[in-house]
């Protein structure tokens, strides 16, 4: 008997699903599933919650505080979702606020604030598991 491949299983799973969804997998081993890829939908943003769990990896780990400020600056205005940029450049907040930003209402700026705090290099090894 053949083994189902990931990609069989999600269009499995999917079946049964009222709507329409988009998925994108990659392990970078070579390894992709695409569905739908070319139909636009309103992201969920998900890698956000790997940059979340990275903070709190390093919040563990000594290496960064929550209540660091993070100051918000026309470098971080960005396109996309969020509240942030509805306020004023100069506005201070702690990091936990930019998280909870990010992660409550999606907001880019903050995703990009946090990437900036944590350095991309920290949370891709941290998507690798190094």
């Amino acid at each position: 008997m053949r083994e189902i491949t990931l990609e069989e299983r999600i269009k499995a799973e999917l079946a049964s699903y009222n709507g329409t969804m988009g998925i994108y997998v990659n392990d970078f081993q070579g390894n992709k599933v695409e569905i739908n890829i070319d139909e636009e939908f309103e992201t969920a943003s998900t890698v956000k919650t790997y940059i979340l769990g990275t903070l709190f990896d390093e919040v563990e780990k000594g290496n960064k505080n929550l209540s660091d400020k993070l100051i918000y600056t026309q470098e971080n205005e960005i396109e996309g979702s969020g509240i942030l940029r509805s306020l004023d450049y100069g506005v201070e907040l702690t990091v936990k606020n930019v998280a909870t930003l990010m992660i409550i209402v999606s907001d880019n700026i903050g995703t990009n604030m946090m990437i900036d705090y944590l350095g991309i290099d920290t949370i891709v090894s941290r998507f690798l598991c190094k």
